[in-house]
């Protein structure tokens, strides 16, 4: 009987494209005997195996889609190249801490020659004053979908 229950749940696990959890099916009926688990643990453990293999996938295939000429994570990179660099302060960063915490974080480049003699604040200074957004200007000034 449990093996007739085992393959309708796998058959309709595929029916319904949950490949991940159809995938893991053994895995998740194995720890949810030695965990004594009920239906609705046993059902959130398909469910989180689903949600989790598809966000691997979404990524995978995004990665895959931007043609990065090559991979490198945040763990290869050298901090002794640049001395400078907080190597606490940035994998910090990379946690994205600073979004719970709702901090903002600003990058300063360091001297460098400007390009072509061009003086940097000259051209920051026009950057800034030209409207981040032409469209959020006109849009504040026109009514709304309730017509106020």
């Amino acid at each position: 009987m449990a093996s007739e229950e085992r393959d309708q749940l796998l058959a309709n696990l595929r029916r319904l494209q949950l490949r991940h959890a159809a995938n893991r099916i053994d895995d998740l009926l194995r720890e949810a005997a030695q965990l004594k688990l009920g239906h609705l643990g046993f059902l959130a453990r398909v469910v989180d195996t689903e949600v989790l293999g598809r966000n691997e996938t979404a990524t995978n295939r995004r990665i895959h889609e931007a043609h990065f000429p090559q991979l490198w994570r945040i763990e290869d990179y050298d901090f002794k190249e640049q001395p400078c660099l907080d190597r606490k302060a940035i994998l910090d960063l990379a946690e994205l801490g600073f979004l719970d915490r709702c901090e903002s974080v600003f990058f300063l480049g360091g001297r460098q020659k400007p390009p072509l003699g061009r003086p940097r604040s000259a051209r920051l200074r026009r950057r800034l004053s030209r409207p981040l957004c032409p469209h959020l200007r006109h849009a504040q000034g026109s009514p709304g979908l309730d017509g106020r």
